[in-house]
Order: structure tokens, then sequence, then C-alpha cells
């Protein structure tokens, strides 16, 4: 992918999104018995945070594999989306809300959206790090679906990996054309050519993106 982008290819608000999930380990208070002890009195019995901390889990995929982590690697993320997943969003935090319900009716979700200035990013540093950072999630997970597989691949397991690069069309959230121009280069590849030359191609290409992201974080 080239460093160069088009600044106006977003075509939709973009949004940082804060999902607040149930936490098994809410607690009524703690007491503490001495400089070394401290009991701590949580709201849930030991199964019913078990079974709080598994539906969190459960849920996560739905909601996250629609949202853009960045930077990719860093410890304290923003999630960003922008219009065109909203609504997607929405529903699965509010199918996240039917079955915690189910567990308890004081488990609660909620979701946040907060809009970004889209113009002012544009054309400045902060583009082009989201943009690697799309490159980066669209590349790793790519590489991942590819990795242990081994010769030919089956028509079964190449229709998932295509589904995969359709669905990394959400992540770019600027609409940028030549994210969308490298998806639509790589599924080609995954159609015509030897895995293992597709692989060494991505695997050197998120190592690039990777060194450009560590440099902007240093």
């Amino acid at each position: 992918m080239s460093e160069n982008t088009d600044t106006g290819a977003a075509k939709s608000p973009v949004y940082i999104v804060q999902v607040i999930l149930p936490s098994p380990n809410r607690t009524n208070g703690r007491d503490y018995i001495d400089d070394q002890t401290e009991q701590i009195h949580y709201i849930f019995k030991d199964g019913m945070r078990k079974q709080i901390a598994a539906l969190r889990g459960r849920v996560k995929y739905p909601i996250y594999q629609n949202l853009l982590d960045f930077p990719p690697e860093g410890e304290t993320k923003l999630w960003l989306c922008n219009e065109d997943k909203v609504e997607n969003i929405r529903q699965s935090v509010l199918e996240a809300e039917k079955e915690f319900q189910k567990l308890d009716t004081s488990l609660h979700t909620q979701i946040i959206f907060i809009p970004l200035n889209v113009h002012e990013i544009q054309g400045g540093e902060l583009y082009g790090q989201i943009i690697n950072a799309i490159r980066y999630r669209v590349l790793s997970e790519v590489i991942e679906k590819i990795e242990d597989k081994q010769g030919q691949l089956t028509p079964k397991f190449r229709e998932a990996v295509l589904k995969l690069i359709e669905r990394m069309k959400s992540i770019n959230i600027f609409n940028d054309p030549q994210v969308t121009q490298r998806l639509e280069e790589i599924r080609e590849k995954v159609l015509n050519e030897d895995l293992e030359t597709v692989r060494k191609e991505l695997v050197q290409e998120l190592d690039i993106t990777r060194q450009r992201i560590a440099y902007v974080n240093l």
C-alpha cells in the first residue's frame, strides 16, 4: 500500500466508540483486615461471576469485529467506526443486553458514540496513523487466517478467506481508496496465486507497517 492518501476519501462520519459491558467483579465494599490483608465483598457469587465473564467473551466478537483498534499494538486503545457500522454495532450491544438480562436484571450494557471531526483529521498526521492501523488490521487478520495452510486451498476454506477480506472493508473507516484497492489485490492473489507466496508477501508488508506504527509511537 502506498503512503499517499486521498484526503477526500471519507464519505461518512467517524466515531470513537465506548462499549460498556457488565463486570463479573462488581463489589459491595471491602474490609481491611491488616496492612497485608484485604477482604473483598463481591456482589455475585463465584458461579455467577464465571457466567458473566463467559458471556462477556461471547458477545465481544460481534461487537468488536466492526471496530478498528487504534493504535493496534497500544496498551490503551481507541475503538473507531464509521456511520455505516453504527447500527450493526448498536444491535449487537442490544442483543448482548438481552443475554445479560437473562442472567440478572441488574446487568446492563451501554454504548457511546463520540463523533470525530473528519475534516480536521484529513490531511494531517493522525489520518496517516489511522490508515496504517487499518492496514495492520487487514494484513494481520488475513495472515492469521492462512498461516497454517499448506498447498492448495479447499473451496470451502478459500470462500472463508474471501469472506474475511470482504469483512475487512468495514475496517476501512475513511473509505480510503488505496485500502480498498489493496483489499481487492489481496482477494485476487488468494484466488489466483500460490498461498505461500501470498503469505510471504503479506508478512513482509505487515512488518513494514508495524515499523511505521512503532516509529509514530516513539
